[in-house]
């Protein structure tokens, strides 16, 4: 296992930014050979955030970098950062400010997870859509009821709580609900496209369905449903390229291999987080883990 300089390495300078924001821990191995081997490394620096706590982090095509927090949507674009919180009476501030997830559909159309509703943001007019999938007159009860994940074609997929699942209608500018005999719609936690634009669904129970669709005639239709890795105890997924990153009860991540249904844990003996997994994002073959306020893994 060759020593990396976190701080110097081509493919991680350009993302330094994860260094600048937030405490960080480093665990630097090989997906290849699962050795047990590690790098640490810290950096501190915090400075300009609306929260100190992360939960996301996203780079768009214009190279500017969003960082979610549990107090508000924040923007740096090299020079300054821009925070945005609800606003009332304002129809296009963001829905709330606890931010869960951050995507991009196409250039300048993000769309932004929050506790209480996603957010269709277009970036050259920095104004939010807020469409809120069932939970118009109330709050959801619970942390996490909203999520959404978007295909290679650009297909975006969201779901709730109360609503299930639901696809964004462009020439309606709309939410549409997607109802199906394949799979119950109710209780979904979180969803995910894989990199075969296979949607993962992880139920509240734990178990994960895994859907084929296809956009026809200005609608969403699931093709076939398959469920997965039943009683495995997931509490959370992560989209990678040629993998999905499986969080279980047990706070220890492991790696599903997409293309031979193999399930196998990062190290042989997985890694057990410090602290609590908030974000996982994917850059230059390197996997960076948020823990919020205990800091970030950056597995490679």
């Amino acid at each position: 296992m060759k020593n990396i300089n976190l701080l110097t390495k081509p493919a991680i300078r350009k993302k330094s930014f994860f260094f600048w924001v937030f405490i960080l821990y480093a665990i630097t191995i090989s997906f290849e050979g699962y050795s047990e081997n590690s790098n640490h490394r810290i950096s501190s620096y915090v400075k300009g955030l609306s929260n100190s706590s992360i939960t996301c982090i996203f780079q768009d095509s214009d190279q500017l970098m969003w960082f979610g927090t549990w107090d508000g949507l924040n923007l740096y674009n090299g020079r300054y950062v821009k925070s945005f919180f609800p606003e009332a009476g304002n129809a296009h501030s963001i829905s709330h400010n606890i931010i869960r997830a951050i995507d991009e559909q196409y250039k300048h159309i993000l769309w932004v997870t929050t506790d209480h509703g996603v957010n269709r943001l277009d970036t050259r007019t920095m104004e939010f859509t807020p469409f809120w999938l069932g939970y118009e007159a109330l709050q959801p009860g619970r942390e996490n009821s909203f999520s959404l994940s978007i295909n290679s074609q650009g297909t975006v997929i969201a779901s709730s709580l109360l609503w299930g699942l639901a696809y964004y209608c462009e020439s309606t500018n709309s939410f549409e609900p997607i109802i199906s005999p394949l799979i119950k719609t109710q209780n979904i936690q979180k969803i995910a496209f894989d990199n075969q634009d296979n949607l993962w669904i992880l139920h509240t129970d734990g178990n994960i369905t895994v859907l084929k669709i296809a956009e026809e005639n200005m609608s969403v239709e699931i093709k076939s449903a398959k469920d997965v890795l039943i009683g495995s105890g997931v509490r959370d997924l992560y989209a990678l390229p040629n993998y999905m990153a499986l969080l279980n009860t047990s706070n220890q991540l492991q790696l599903y291999n997409i293309s031979n249904e193999n399930i196998r844990s990062i190290l042989e003996r997985p890694i057990q987080l410090q602290g609590k997994l908030t974000s996982a994002s994917y850059y230059d073959n390197i996997l960076y883990l948020s823990l919020g306020t205990s800091g970030a893994n950056v597995i490679e």
